[in-house]
C-alpha cells in the first residue's frame, strides 16, 4: 500500500480495510503523502488481526484546515516506524495522547506541524530515535502531557527551531547519546534545571545553540 494515494490533492474522504493474514507487516509509506485535502474526519483505516504497519511520511504534508487532529480509526500503537507520519501538517493543533508499543523511529513525527500547540502524553517505549520529534514547531509554547522515551539514543534537533518554547520538557535520557542542537533555536527558553541526565552523552554540539 506503499504511495497508494501520494500526491492526490483533491482527495478528500477514504475508507480501507485491510485484510492481510495476521503477522503480516504492512507498508503504508508514504501512503497519503501531499493529500492536501485530506479530511481525518472522513477518513477510515481498519487493520484487523493485529498486523504491524510502517508509517514512515504516512500523512506528511495533509495541510488544511479540517487537518488539526489525528485520524481517530488508526491503531497508533501498532505503527513500527512513525518518522515524518505528520510532518508538515501545519494545520494540525493537537497530538493527543499516543502510546507507540511498536515503533522502533520515532524521528520527525510532528516536525513544522507550525500551529502545534497541545502536546498530550506521548509514550514510545522502544523507540531508538526521537531526532527532530517537535522540530520546528514554531507556535509550542508548553508540552503539557508526559513525554517517555526511555530508550531513545538520539534526541539531536527534537526541539530545534520550537521558538516560543518556554520550558523544558521533563524526559528521561538515561543512556542517549546524541543531543546535537536539541534547543538550537528555542530563544523563549530561559532557564535549564538539571532536567536531563547527560552522563552518557557522546555529543552535545550545539545544544542550546
Amino acid at each position: 500500500l506503499s504511495k497508494m494515494f501520494e500526491s492526490c490533492p483533491m482527495l478528500s474522504s477514504v475508507s480501507i480495510t485491510c485484510t492481510a493474514p495476521a503477522a503480516t507487516n504492512l507498508d503504508f509509506q508514504y501512503m497519503f503523502n501531499g493529500c492536501t485535502q485530506l479530511n481525518p474526519n472522513t477518513l477510515t483505516i481498519s487493520i484487523p488481526n493485529n498486523n504491524k504497519y510502517d508509517a514512515t511520511w504516512m500523512f506528511t504534508s495533509c495541510s488544511n484546515t479540517n487537518f488539526t487532529q489525528l485520524p481517530s480509526t488508526l491503531d497508533y500503537s501498532r505503527a513500527t516506524s512513525v518518522q515524518a507520519m505528520f510532518a508538515y501538517c501545519s494545520y494540525l493543533t493537537s497530538t493527543g495522547n499516543l502510546t507507540l508499543t511498536e515503533c522502533g523511529n520515532a524521528s520527525s513525527m510532528f516536525q513544522s506541524c507550525t500551529r502545534l500547540t497541545n502536546v498530550g502524553n506521548i509514550s514510545a517505549p522502544i523507540a531508538t530515535t526521537c531526532s527532530s520529534f517537535f522540530r520546528s514547531c514554531t507556535t509550542l509554547v508548553t508540552v503539557a502531557g508526559t513525554l517517555s522515551f526511555p530508550n531513545s539514543t538520539d534526541f539531536s534537533s527534537m526541539f530545534s527551531s520550537c521558538s516560543l518554547l518556554n520550558h523544558i520538557p521533563v524526559i528521561d535520557t538515561t543512556g542517549a547519546t546524541i543531543f546535537t542542537s536539541m534547543f538550537s533555536g528555542a530563544r523563549a527558553i530561559k532557564v535549564y534545571n538539571n532536567n536531563y541526565d547527560l552522563s552518557s552523552a557522546t555529543t552535545l554540539q550545539s545544544m542550546f545553540s
